[in-house]
């Protein structure tokens, strides 16, 4: 099958993608972290691409769609970004 696709490369150049990755917090000791969420992570089910409903130290990222994996790679990178600017210490 993957030579098929190398041999066919046009069958991929459109298709869509997007991640959905959860996370665990944990402190420097590797320790699961269980304080509350950061405020400025959202409240639960508020985030458009952060979820933080399921457990306290549970962070799922959802990516919108893209065409292309450098997109789709760089918003990944900046919804990981933000989620360590607004939680120090963990």
């Amino acid at each position: 099958m993957k030579n098929y696709f190398k041999e066919n490369p046009e069958l991929i150049e459109h298709i869509r993608q997007g991640i959905e990755r959860e996370c665990l917090r944990t402190l420097p000791d590797g320790q699961s972290s269980q304080a509350p969420h950061a405020k400025d992570l959202g409240s639960k089910l508020t985030h458009s691409h952060i979820t933080t409903d399921y457990a306290e130290n549970l962070v799922e990222y959802i990516t919108d769609v893209h065409l292309k994996t450098d997109s789709l790679l760089e918003e990944l990178e900046a919804l990981h970004a933000f989620t360590v600017k607004n939680i120090a210490g963990e």
